[in-house]
């Protein structure tokens, strides 16, 4: 792929360098609406680096679920997902490509989240606007640490709307010394 990039953009190897991830610069763009999700090689795992920087964000291990996908899982996540979301925690779900039963679940919950959080915004303008008590209170509670992390292999069948809100990672192992080399140096904390 990076050949035929490289020859479509008359060798500059600026359009096919390979990105280093560095989940310190990306975690500024996720919201309580917008996941990051991993789109994983094999061999790849990005547990390892989520860990890590939870410890740098005082995420204790109580504040951070920790799931897999697979056969007869999908009720205990989905339980996990709403009591992480009401609480403030992180939470990732991982092989979210070995059960596509999941995946109405998650659709779901999301669009709960979203709708959930425009709701509360739009009571909030409403309350400035008219300066007036609001009697009803939000049924569904949607903490603002809330932050949810997806792990797949491709496929074709994972929700698209999903993908489309979310902050998409293509995790691959280092394919070269060099890449190797810069990989692990922006995983070492600058004092």
């Amino acid at each position: 792929m990076n050949e035929l990039v490289f020859k479509y953009f008359d060798g500059n190897k600026k359009f096919s360098c390979r990105y280093i991830f560095n989940i310190r610069n990306t975690f500024a763009l996720m919201r309580q609406t917008i996941p990051m999700v991993f789109i994983q090689e094999k061999g790849a795992d990005p547990l390892v680096e989520i860990i890590k920087f939870s410890k740098d964000f005082n995420i204790s291990d109580d504040n951070m679920s920790k799931k897999s996908v697979g056969r007869g899982q999908n009720d205990n996540i989905d339980k996990a997902l709403c009591k992480a979301r009401e609480k403030g925690q992180w939470i990732v779900i991982q092989n979210c490509h070995i059960d596509s039963s999941f995946y109405p679940i998650l659709e779901y919950r999301m669009n709960e989240t979203i709708n959930a959080i425009k709701q509360s915004e739009n009571k909030k303008k409403k309350k400035d606007e008219e300066d007036e008590e609001e009697e009803d209170e939000q049924k569904l509670r949607v903490d603002p640490k809330f932050r949810l992390y997806l792990s797949l292999k491709a496929t074709d069948n994972f929700p698209v709307s999903i993908l489309h809100n979310s902050i998409k990672i293509c995790c691959e192992i280092p394919k070269s010394i060099r890449e190797n080399v810069i990989r692990n140096y922006n995983q070492v904390e600058k004092n």
